[in-house]
């Protein structure tokens, strides 16, 4: 997971913008779907900047499950 912001202009305490960008190797795009899902309901960070205001953009990309070799 890989993350960016942007601070507020006007109050240097709150975030303007935030990205968050989950990659995810061997799994499927559902899968992927399912552990930020997981994640954003349970982290409690991610709680506390969501109650902030700031809007949340989530990025993610798996890269598909492994096939049996």
């Amino acid at each position: 997971m890989t993350g960016s912001y942007l601070v507020d202009e006007n109050d240097s305490t709150r975030f303007e913008r935030i990205e968050l960008h989950f990659r995810f190797a061997d799994v499927t795009e559902e899968q992927g779907l399912r552990y930020v899902d997981d994640f954003s309901a349970r982290c409690p960070i991610y709680n506390t900047l969501v109650r902030g205001g700031a809007p949340i953009d989530v990025h993610i990309r798996a890269d598909g499950a492994a096939t049996p070799g």
